[in-house]
C-alpha cells in the first residue's frame, strides 16, 4: 500500500494543488521508502519478524488515526498547519509500513499479493457494472421541488 499512487489526490484534498511540489514530495517519499526498506531488510535477522510486524501494525494504525484526524481538522478549518501535519504523518505512516510489509516471506508475499489482486479486480468489476446502473437510476428518479 504505497501512498505514492494517490498522493496527488491526498495533497489536493488538503489544499496543495501545485503539481511540481506534489511530484517532488512524491519522489522524496519513494526514495525515503527505498532506504528504509533496505535498512529494515538488513535488520530483520537481528530484531525478528514478529516484533517488526507487531510494531508495524500498531504504528500504522496509530499514524493512520492521526492522519484522518488532521485531514478532518484541515478540511473543516482550512488552516495550512493541519495540512503540513498531514504531510509529516504520511512520512511516519510509510516509516511504519516499511518495518514489516516489505519484509514478508516469499510464499506469504505471493499469497497476500494474490488476495490483493483478486480483491482489486472484484471491486473494479463491481464498480464498473454498478456505475451505469446507478447513473441511469439517478437520472430517472423524480425529485419534487418547491417552485
Amino acid at each position: 500500500m504505497s501512498v505514492g499512487y494517490y498522493l496527488a489526490d491526498i495533497l489536493k484534498g488538503i489544499g496543495i494543488t501545485d503539481p511540481w511540489y506534489s511530484n517532488r514530495l512524491n519522489g522524496f517519499l519513494l526514495m525515503v521508502n527505498m532506504f528504509e526498506a533496505w535498512f529494515w531488510a538488513l535488520m530483520v535477522d537481528r530484531v525478528g519478524r514478529r516484533p517488526l510486524f507487531i510494531t508495524s501494525a500498531a504504528g500504522m494504525c496509530c499514524t493512520f488515526s492521526v492522519w484522518i484526524a488532521l485531514t478532518a481538522k484541515q478540511i473543516s478549518s482550512g488552516e495550512v498547519s493541519y495540512g503540513k501535519g498531514v504531510i509529516a504523518v504520511i512520512f511516519f505512516h510509510s516509516f511504519f509500513y516499511n518495518f514489516a510489509w516489505y519484509l514478508t516471506p516469499y510464499p506469504l508475499a505471493l499469497q497476500s499479493h494474490l488476495c490483493f489482486i483478486i480483491t482489486k479486480l472484484t471491486m473494479s468489476a463491481g464498480s464498473l457494472s454498478t456505475s451505469p446502473i446507478l447513473w441511469r437510476f439517478s437520472r430517472s428518479t423524480f425529485v419534487p421541488t418547491d417552485s
